[in-house]
């Protein structure tokens, strides 16, 4: 009795520690993405305010057409490309704070299996 309680009381131990892992998997991923997005925002209002500017010096209207559509053409590919680092950061965080709960899955079905496969004592077959 004293080794199953023994043995529970490190899986618990593991599967804390696994929780532990992840959660700093995933702090550090939402600090990365947070980072990202401020970054973004930045650059975002930085352009926006250029392209402002040069608008606002024009002589023509079909001047500030092609900034304006300049302005877009390179705001699209600016999100596209972010959507993609978006993207990328989210499957890596996906995949760190998973992968503490995978080895804990592991753990649980081999610990059963050798359960399952352990020969049956005399006590157990009374029990049964």
């Amino acid at each position: 009795m004293e080794k199953a309680y023994t043995d529970f009381s490190a899986y618990t131990q593991d599967t804390l520690s696994a929780f532990v892992k992840a959660s700093a998997a995933m702090t550090k991923g939402v600090e990365l993405l947070s980072k990202n997005f401020f970054s973004l925002a930045s650059h975002a209002l930085e352009e926006a305010t250029e392209a402002g500017k040069r608008i606002t010096a024009v002589k023509s209207v079909s001047e500030a057409f092609e900034l304006q559509s300049r302005y877009a053409q390179e705001s699209i590919e600016t999100m596209i490309t972010e959507a993609r680092k978006v993207q990328d950061l989210s499957a890596t965080l996906a995949k760190d704070v998973s992968a503490p709960f995978a080895d804990r899955i592991k753990a649980t079905i081999t610990t059963f299996a050798a359960a399952a496969s352990a020969p049956t004592t005399p006590s157990s077959k009374k029990a049964a």
